[in-house]
Order: C-alpha cells, then structure tokens, then sequence
C-alpha cells in the first residue's frame, strides 16, 4: 500500500442469517453455501483485488488503488448479484441476502489496518442493525446507507455474464478445483 501511495477500499461482508441455513440444512449444505458465494465475490471483483474469508460467514475484500466511495458502487454490484442468485440446498431453493460494511485504508496512516478495520466494522454492525441486505459506508464518523442499485445505476456497470459463463471461465482459469455441486447452468448449488 505505501509501496504505490494510494488508498485502498476494505469491505467487510457477511451472509446474512447464516446461522438459520446450518441449523436447517446441516453444516456441509451451509459450507457448500459458502463455496459458492466466495465464487460470486471473487467474479465481481477485478484481478487485482483481493477476497478472502475473514471467519465463519464472513469475508474480507480489499480493492487496491481505490477509495472507499468508488468502492461502494462495486460494493451495490455484488449485494445485488447475490441478493439475485438462487441456491438449491436440499431440494430447497434459497436466496440470500449479505451485508456490507465499507471504509478506506489510508496509506499515511500508521496503523492503516487496525483503523481501517475497526471502520468497516462498525460500519457493517450498522448495517445489520438497520435491516441488513445493505452497504453502508464510513466517513469521518458518517456513515452513508446504501440499499438498491437505482441511484448509482449510471455509476455502476450492468452484469452482463451469465452465471453460466463465469462458471465455466472459473473452472477454466483457477488452478483450484471449483466444487461440482455448482452447476454452470445456473449457480445453483446441486442437493
């Protein structure tokens, strides 16, 4: 980050009420689940970002060379995307739904991750204690909501890749094996 002098976007996200999933459908449906959902976090973001679990159901993105309000657009996108796509855990089709908390990583600061953490964080248990399903941002103390794509629509790219698509490019491109129970006709996990 000093390296190249320049902020970076972090986001906390978490499943919302994923603890209701493992207790209906058993704890491998819940990490099928989450296989899957680290899938779609990982097509809506650019190569050069970085996803990764952070524990239990939730996960921690950077987006390098990006500040924290460019982020949120990116931050819509992928609560959208995941809002919009159907699982299939024991014959059950599910949706869900994931929070986002938002804050920037300040290259001059000097304990840049603490801080930026604690930021997005807070931000997230905001945003689970308005209604979850929502991005909310932290700035100086303020903290801006986010909940549907319609005021940022000219901001934020459509989706134009099927699940099919970036399925099948996954399992072409990542050297890890992307998990059977995802079919790449839909996304859906298979029971």
């Amino acid at each position: 980050m000093k390296r190249y002098q320049s902020n970076f976007c972090i986001m906390i996200v978490d499943i919302d009420h994923f603890k209701y999933i493992n207790d209906q459908y058993g704890h491998p449906a819940g990490d099928e689940l989450l296989k899957a959902f680290s899938l779609i976090l990982k097509d809506e973001l650019r190569d050069i970002d970085t996803v990764a679990r952070w524990g239990g159901e939730e996960f921690i993105i950077m987006l390098h060379n990006t500040p924290a309000q460019d982020g949120v657009p990116v931050a819509e996108r992928i609560r959208s995307a995941i809002e919009n796509n159907k699982f299939l855990i024991e014959g059950h089709e599910i949706r869900i739904t994931a929070s986002f908390g938002i804050s920037e990583l300040l290259y001059l600061d000097t304990d840049w991750l603490n801080t930026a953490y604690k930021k997005a964080d807070k931000a997230l248990y905001i945003a689970k204690n308005n209604g979850r399903n929502q991005c909310v941002i932290e700035a100086d103390q303020n903290y801006q909501f986010f909940r549907s794509a319609s005021r940022l629509t000219s901001q934020i790219p459509t989706l134009t890749q099927a699940s099919e698509t970036r399925i099948r490019r996954l399992r072409k491109a990542s050297p890890r094996k992307i998990p059977d129970s995802i079919t790449p006709k839909t996304g859906i996990i298979k029971p």
